[in-house]
């Protein structure tokens, strides 16, 4: 009888730690309280993201170049905005500025960015 009571008192134990359900955090977006868990303001989103490509050196060329293309998009109560590489974080807007009049539709507003020119074009 004896022996029959460790293993009864363990299944019944195992059965109760089961029955419980695990401990659910809310989503980033929702406040995630997850341990560790880097905090923002909620008026502030952030993406960032990376990718990698090779090209050709030049049209025809039979050299290849890799090229690192980092993205990033931060806004601030969704009206001021910095955005790199836009063709990655799917925006219509690039650079530093600020929507003055937005909705679902359309949004107007300032923004400052740099082109980078041409590439050396001494050898052509």
């Amino acid at each position: 009888m004896r022996r029959y009571i460790l293993p009864v008192l363990f299944s019944l134990l195992s059965t109760v730690a089961v029955a419980q359900e695990p401990e659910r955090y809310p989503g980033l977006g929702d406040g995630d309280t997850t341990p560790g868990t880097p905090q923002l303001p909620q008026d502030l989103e952030l993406s960032v993201a990376a990718g990698v490509a090779v090209q050709p050196d030049y049209m025809g060329a039979s050299d290849y170049e890799v090229i690192f293309d980092p993205a990033l998009k931060l806004e601030y109560k969704q009206r001021a905005f910095l955005v790199v590489n836009r063709q990655a974080m799917m925006t219509p807007y690039e650079g530093l500025g600020m929507k003055l009049l937005a909705n679902q539709d359309f949004s107007l507003g300032v923004n400052v960015t740099h082109d980078m020119g041409r590439e050396d074009d001494s050898d052509r």
